[in-house]
Formats: structure tokens, sequence, C-alpha cells
């Protein structure tokens, strides 16, 4: 299992990095309020980790997914097929300030935790 620890603090406002082959970008909102993850995984193999919001000190957290995978890495949409890469997004709730998660191969995930 790959783990990615991500602790942001107080006046954070983006940052880029590469962890365990997933490449990571984290920015927040004008009011700190709701923070966003972008995650890609460039692997041919899905990647499990952990996400660890320490500095969140909460009990539960809303998750907000957006994401691009199952698609053939030349898929496009075209004026016959327009709906062909759409992204999937679902909502879950933790317990906590950190979850684990399954990225797919070859995927571009973004998290938006309120």
């Amino acid at each position: 299992m790959e783990s990615l620890r991500r602790s942001a603090p107080s006046g954070y406002e983006g940052h880029t990095t590469n962890i365990n082959c997933l490449y990571t970008k984290a920015w927040c909102g004008i009011r700190r309020l709701v923070r966003h993850f972008l995650l890609v995984n460039v692997q041919e193999n899905s990647v499990r980790a952990q996400i660890a919001l320490a500095d969140l000190h909460k009990t539960s957290l809303t998750v907000d997914v957006y994401e691009m995978s199952g698609h053939a890495l030349d898929d496009e949409n075209t004026f016959e097929s327009p709906e062909r890469v759409l992204p999937k997004q679902k909502e879950f709730r933790t317990e906590g300030c950190s979850f684990h998660y399954d990225f797919p191969k070859h995927s571009i995930t973004v998290f938006r935790v309120k």
C-alpha cells in the first residue's frame, strides 16, 4: 500500500509535489473553508494511498470526488460521441481527518474537502 500524507500549515495557498508515484497539487479557497487536492496517477496500475489532513482538527470530513478514469489514453470526445470521456462524481463522509483511497491507473482525481 502506498502512503500519501499531506499536512497543510495555516496560510497554505498551494503546493505541487510528487509523492509515491502520484503527482499532486493542493490549494485552499479564499476563506480556507474548503481544501482542494488534485492527484494524477500515471502508473499502469492502481495506487492505494492514505490521505491525512492533520491540520483540520475535525471529527468528520465530507469529500466530493471528481474522477477521470477507465478510458483509453487516446480516447476523446467527438461530435458523434460528445460524452465518451466524462468525469465521475461521488461524495463520501469519513470519521477523523484521514482516509484511504484507491486511485485507478491513468487517472485524474480531484478531492474537494469540506
